[in-house]
């Protein structure tokens, strides 16, 4: 399991074929509970392709404690035919008046694996 919790200046290295994770840390500024009604939604797409071919994986996410929402993860399972090469993700965070509040981008560099 591959877990980032900051997102790095230079593309994060992934490994195809492992679980993707990943955490983000609500800032202490923020509220405690301020995103528990808010929709989440997460993908990983090829680095600069917004369009349908640039989608690797729409992410389920998880809050570590739903009441709190301080640290949230995104995931996948199933990564095995993630495309290799360049790509980036984000959150995006939508409330109930469909205000919406998105994550920094964090660019990952995904690389195949070898042990089969």
């Amino acid at each position: 399991m591959t877990t980032i919790t900051t997102p790095p200046p230079l593309p994060t290295p992934f490994k195809r074929g492992s679980t993707f994770s990943f955490a983000l840390n609500v800032p202490d500024t923020v509220a405690a509970g301020y995103f528990r009604d808010w929709e989440v939604i997460s993908q990983i797409r090829r680095k600069g392709d917004t369009g349908t071919k640039g989608l690797i994986a729409t992410l389920g996410s998880r809050w570590e404690d739903a009441t709190l929402t301080r640290r949230l993860y995104v995931f996948d399972n199933l990564t095995d035919k993630w495309p290799l090469g360049p790509a980036e993700m984000d959150i995006v965070f939508i409330n109930g008046s469909g205000y919406r509040l998105r994550a920094k981008t964090v660019h990952l560099d995904i690389q195949r694996g070898v042990s089969q």
